[in-house]
């Protein structure tokens, strides 16, 4: 991310880290984690490089809640190094620099690959697969429309088509590094090669004639796709980009096995109850949350055609609404502590200490309940932007993308029950507040000229500023970002 402006929570950051997943990347670096020099005291948000990167490291608000968000990248990144990935096409790039590829890519529902001219003289073919030494496997390689070609590409070309490989492409005009007599002689082969029922004109040709189903389908068209295949485990990993949650009916190439449901979220495993063999493929309807992303798991043998939901479980809601004891963290300008009668952003208090607070904050209610004969489940509803929960003192885990709910059936009492929940917001609220105190730094434009003196000598602030930072982004007339607990926060009493 280019957004260096303090703003990117890990849910900011997770359909642009889906995106990367489902284009094949399954190891992260961050940019960027700068060196922070001052640690007594400690300066935030501190050294940044400009207003480039993403802030990642203990200078940020949400460090301290941010092993869950980096146990879903570690999952997702061990998922997506298993087996061998599938794709069903492979581009050559005609013996260019990269840059060529363009934006070249297969019909929609099917993956891909590029290769230089060193990878193509790797393949050999078997039953008409297009093989790698690494074991990677293509059902078809498609040419670049260029006019000329390297002539050993070209040549292993021909012996591809001859042992029996799909090709999808026209024949170059032109031959490079032959003299005219040699060229000649390539370029006849090459005619008499294209002349087999294995070439196609292109790849849109290619699934047509061939009939190759579709590897992955589905009726939302946002959702991206990347599939793996481990021994005899079929794995898909699908990522929507959505903000609302919903359910969406995908159909995978895969039969005779059942759909499993990983949450690379939570790390729980569960049987899909939705899902239907029809025609070669298996379709599942497959819910996402917010953003949302699941990988979609083939590994037991079934000769089920088919599964089907259960009945919903019967909902009691129990709302609680207050009144909240909020109490903020110390050295960031805001009061020890605040009463709400009702939920509200931070933004929208009069004291200007609570309306520009950034960092965490916790809100402390008491309320009434039955008992649970089925689940209980702890529903905070908006949150900004991270939060970590604690019912009748204990521990129900940090949430850091929607929904915000939580499993409380163990620790939910019959009649009083005390909920705690620590919510953290982001710098920029922060910010714009000590923008609005007098400079303690000398500035050229957003640029930070000199490390100040006060700031050497460990002192605060002349100003009275809370915060430093090496990059002016924020402004005196900044709105600040909607913060805390919103609500609305429900028990939900389940009866299964």
């Amino acid at each position: 991310s280019s957004q260096g402006d303090w703003t990117r929570d890990p849910f900011a950051l997770k359909a642009q880290g889906d995106f990367s997943f489902c284009e094949g990347v399954n190891r992260i670096v961050f940019h960027t984690s700068p060196h922070q020099p001052w640690v007594d005291p400690p300066r935030f948000p501190g050294i940044v490089l400009g207003n480039i990167g993403t802030h990642f490291g203990r200078q940020v608000t949400w460090w301290s809640k941010s092993a869950p968000y980096i146990d879903y990248l570690a999952r997702c990144q061990h998922m997506l190094r298993q087996g061998v990935f599938q794709a069903d096409f492979c581009f050559y790039n005609g013996g260019g620099a990269p840059w060529r590829m363009g934006a070249r890519k297969p019909p929609a529902g099917y993956d891909f690959d590029w290769c230089d001219t060193e990878a193509l003289l790797s393949m050999t073919v078997e039953d008409g697969r297009i093989i790698l030494p690494s074991g990677m496997r293509y059902r078809v390689l498609v040419l670049p429309d260029i006019r000329e070609m390297p002539a050993e590409a070209l040549r292993k070309i021909c012996d591809l088509i001859d042992d029996g490989a799909a090709v999808a492409g026209a024949l170059p005009e032109r031959v490079g590094g032959l003299g005219n007599r040699d060229e000649a002689e390539l370029i006849a082969r090459a005619n008499n090669a294209w002349k087999s029922q294995n070439v196609y004109s292109d790849a849109v040709a290619f699934v047509a004639e061939s009939g190759l189903r579709h590897d992955f389908v589905c009726d939302d068209q946002s959702v991206k796709f990347i599939h793996r295949a481990d021994g005899d485990a079929e794995i898909y990993f699908l990522a929507s980009p959505e903000e609302e949650a919903h359910t969406a009916q995908c159909e995978f190439r895969v039969t005779g096995l059942l759909p499993e449901f990983w949450d690379p979220v939570s790390g729980e495993i569960a049987m899909a109850d939705d899902w239907d063999v029809l025609g070669g493929v298996t379709r599942v309807a497959v819910p996402f949350d917010p953003v949302g992303s699941v990988f979609v798991v083939f590994r037991k043998p079934t000769e089920k055609r088919g599964g089907r939901p259960g009945p919903a479980p019967e909902c009691l809601e129990v709302e609680i609404a207050g009144p909240w004891h909020v109490s903020f963290a110390k050295g960031w300008g805001a009061p020890e502590s605040i009463e709400l009668e009702r939920l509200i952003s931070w933004t929208d208090h009069p004291l200007d200490g609570v309306r520009y607070f950034s960092g965490t904050a916790t809100y402390r209610c008491n309320f009434q309940s039955e008992a649970a004969s089925g689940r209980a489940v702890l529903d905070l509803g908006s949150i900004a932007n991270i939060c970590e929960v604690r019912l009748n003192g204990v521990d129900l885990g940090i949430r850091w993308k929607p929904p915000f709910r939580f499993d409380a059936t163990a620790a939910l009492r019959e009649g009083g029950n005390s909920l705690e929940v620590d919510v953290v917001n982001l710098w920029p609220n922060r910010m714009i507040g000590d923008a609005k105190l007098p400079e303690d730094c000398l500035w050229k434009g957003p640029r930070l000229m000199e490390i100040p003196e006060w700031l050497l000598r460990g002192e605060a602030s002349p100003a009275g500023r809370v915060t430093f930072s090496t990059w002016k982004i924020w402004g005196p007339d900044d709105e600040p970002l909607p913060s805390g607990l919103l609500g609305p926060v429900r028990l939900l009493l389940l009866t299964e």
